[in-house]
């Protein structure tokens, strides 16, 4: 499909669509894991949502500000949703790291791993973007390069966590 622009575009965003879907659903489980004891009460299932939503409003409210020059509407909302998925990735690692530094969680604890994969390619997305945004077109090969480069790094890590057998689960928070 690569001879055919129009068919390679949808095939490539509707599999992008996919992951992105993918992988909110798998941040939300490892987050749901990891905050059970939390989900007992009735308004914290709501957290997630609101914190992605957030998340996704804030990053369209700031490309409708600042749109892209060289992009189209459709390439711009693309470009716009990535940035917000990123971002969303990125926060709940934070919010994962604290819990980790709170908690004195192994970093090797699935949920935190998966987590932690997930924020690389999601840094990796975010730092070749940001350099193609800053620098323009000199950057092409970094911009190109960066989110390959994280995702391998990302797959080594859940390699490495899930070569090991699953430890007792330490990570799980009681309230």
């Amino acid at each position: 499909i690569s001879n055919n622009y129009q068919l390679f575009f949808i095939v490539s965003w509707t599999t992008e669509s996919i992951y992105v879907l993918l992988a909110l659903l798998i941040l939300h489980e490892a987050f749901r894991k990891v905050f059970a004891a939390f989900y007992e009460k009735r308004w914290f299932w709501l957290f997630f949502p609101l914190v992605v939503a957030a998340i996704f409003a804030i990053a369209i409210a700031f490309r409708l500000g600042s749109p892209p020059v060289q992009a189209g509407s459709l390439i711009s909302l693309i470009l716009t949703l990535g940035t917000a998925v990123s971002l969303v990735q990125v926060a709940i690692f934070g919010l994962f790291f604290v819990l980790v530094w709170f908690h004195g969680i192994r970093w090797r604890d699935y949920p935190f791993s998966i987590v932690v994969g997930f924020a690389i390619i999601a840094l990796g997305s975010l730092w070749g973007n940001w350099s193609r945004s800053v620098f323009g077109t000199k950057f092409n090969k970094f911009f190109g390069y960066a989110p390959a480069v994280a995702y391998i790094v990302a797959v080594i890590v859940w390699l490495d966590t899930f070569l090991r057998p699953p430890s007792e689960p330490k990570w799980s928070m009681r309230i």
